[in-house]
C-alpha cells in the first residue's frame, strides 16, 4: 500500500507541474522580443561586432570572441539566447516556458521528491515574485537567461554531488555531475561564486561524514571542484570587464577588480 501511494503522490506531483507548464505557457505567449534581445538576435550588440558579410558559424564565433573580448564573460548562456533566437518566436518562448516549470520542480526535488503538497506550495512560490521582478527577470529573455536558467544546473548539480549513493554512482553519471557543475559555474558571477561555495561545502560535509576515504573519491571531488573554479576563473579573468569598466564606470564595476 505505501508502494501505491508513493507512486500515485509522484504521478500527482508530475501532474500539478504539468498544469503548472501550462500556466507559464499561456503567460509567455504575451512576451516579445525587446531591448537587448534584439541585440543578441543579430549579435551587433553588446560586442561591438557588426559584420553581416560571413556565414552563421563564423559571425556566431566572432560575436562570442568579441564579446569575452570587449563586454563580459557571460558566453555560455549568452551563445544559447542567440541559437534560441534564431528560430520563430515560439521556440523561445516554449524554452522559457519550460526552464521556469523545471526551475520550480528543481526546488521542489531539492526538498521533497514524492510530497504532492509541497509540490503545489512550490508552484505558488511563483506567486510571490512582484510584477516588476517577473517583468525584468523571467519575462525577459535576456535577463532570464542570465538570471533564472543558470539555478537549474547549480541545484542539480549539488544536489547529485551531494548525494548519498554519489560513491556507488558510475563514472559515467560522475562526468555528467562534473560537467553540470561547469555549465553552473560557467554562467554569470553570482552563480558561480554560489557554485564553488556549495561544492566546497558539499566536500567538507562529505569529509565530515568520512564518505571521502579512497583515492578514486578523492579524485572525483576534486575533479568536481576544479570544474566549479574552471568556470569561475573565466568569468574573472575575462578581459571584457575591464573594458567595460573604463569605457563606463562604475556602473559597469566587475565582481571582482
Amino acid at each position: 500500500m505505501k508502494n501505491r501511494g508513493y507512486n500515485k503522490y509522484n504521478l500527482l506531483s508530475l501532474i500539478i507541474f504539468g498544469l503548472f507548464f501550462v500556466f507559464i505557457s499561456l503567460q509567455y505567449g504575451n512576451v516579445y522580443i525587446m531591448f537587448d534581445d534584439f541585440g543578441y538576435a543579430s549579435m551587433t550588440y553588446p560586442a561591438y561586432y557588426k559584420s553581416f558579410d560571413s556565414d552563421f558559424p563564423y559571425r556566431l564565433c566572432a560575436f562570442l570572441y568579441s564579446h569575452y573580448m570587449n563586454w563580459g564573460g557571460r558566453i555560455l548562456y549568452i551563445l544559447a539566447e542567440v541559437l534560441l533566437l534564431q528560430g520563430p518566436l515560439w521556440v523561445i518562448r516554449l524554452f522559457f516556458a519550460f526552464s521556469t516549470t523545471l526551475l520550480m520542480f528543481s526546488i521542489f526535488s531539492a526538498v521533497s521528491e514524492k510530497d504532492w503538497k509541497v509540490a503545489v506550495f512550490t508552484c505558488f512560490l511563483y506567486g510571490c515574485f512582484t510584477v516588476s521582478v517577473v517583468n525584468e527577470g523571467l519575462y525577459w529573455f535576456s535577463a532570464a537567461i542570465l538570471y533564472t536558467v543558470p539555478l537549474i544546473p547549480l541545484i542539480w548539480s549539488i544536489k547529485l554531488f551531494y548525494d548519498g549513493n554519489y560513491n556507488d554512482f558510475k563514472p559515467i553519471k560522475k562526468i555528467l555531475i562534473i560537467l553540470l557543475i561547469f555549465v553552473a559555474s560557467f554562467s554569470q558571477e553570482q552563480v558561480s561564486v554560489c557554485t564553488c561555495t556549495a561544492v566546497i561545502i558539499a566536500i567538507f560535509l562529505k569529509l565530515k561524514e568520512k564518505r571521502i576515504k579512497s583515492i578514486k573519491s578523492v579524485l572525483w571531488n576534486g575533479f568536481s571542484l576544479l570544474s566549479a573554479l574552471a568556470g569561475l576563473a573565466i568569468l574573472v579573468v575575462c578581459p571584457g570587464s575591464r573594458v567595460r569598466l573604463n569605457r563606463f564606470g562604475e556602473d559597469s564595476q566587475p565582481m571582482f577588480k
